[in-house]
């Protein structure tokens, strides 16, 4: 799980929030928004914990983006190229997520089907379903099947945390690290959103 927790930070730190970045703020007002307190990022070993980091970094970015709304005029190029690059990076978390589950191979019976508890067919069921999903993002569609498409991907989402929390009987903090998959999902949805209303 460090290892996973570990890609999440360096994704959402070295990638989502640069484009926020590099589109809305000035560096000194992302390195002021993002500030925190050390001591409320180190977990029961005393060590930082880099998925609370991701976190708050991703809340804030968020809240600080909400806030600024009103003030920012994105041209339609910059809604264009923002709304591709998260669609493109949720549609390859998502098809990354479900590519073990059309075998499926050891590893994901292992956590879904002895861990979580699911059966194999729903496993194969769901994986496709992810794939579905995420083609009915990338092409163009209707609005109906996109909005489908984006509310059955955050109900898998939602369900994956849920899962993980109810397996294990108690909230893990290193399951912030599905934040890898819902910001880029959140943003692709308010890009979307952005764009249509053009």
């Amino acid at each position: 799980m460090l290892i996973f927790s570990c890609i999440s930070y360096n994704l959402l730190r070295g990638i989502v929030l640069p484009l926020v970045e590099l589109c809305f703020f000035n560096w000194q007002e992302l390195v002021n928004m993002v500030a925190i307190d050390p001591s409320v990022c180190r977990n029961s070993t005393g060590r930082i914990s880099f998925v609370w980091v991701s976190f708050v970094s991703v809340t804030k970015s968020i809240y600080y983006f909400n806030a600024k709304q009103s003030s920012i005029n994105m041209k339609p190029k910059t809604i264009n190229i923002l709304y591709w690059v998260f669609t493109i990076l949720f549609g390859a978390l998502m098809i990354f997520s479900s590519i073990g589950g059309i075998g499926p191979n050891e590893q994901t019976i292992q956590i879904f089907h002895k861990f979580l508890g699911y059966p194999i067919y729903f496993i194969q069921f769901i994986s496709w379903a992810k794939i579905i999903g995420v083609i009915a993002l990338l092409i163009p569609a209707n609005r109906t099947i996109k909005e489908w498409a984006y509310a059955g991907l955050f109900f898998d989402l939602a369900a994956a945390v849920y899962s993980g929390i109810a397996a294990a009987g108690k909230f893990d903090p290193q399951m912030l690290g599905m934040l890898m998959w819902i910001v880029p999902g959140i943003l692709s949805y308010y890009f979307w959103r952005k764009k249509t209303a053009l």
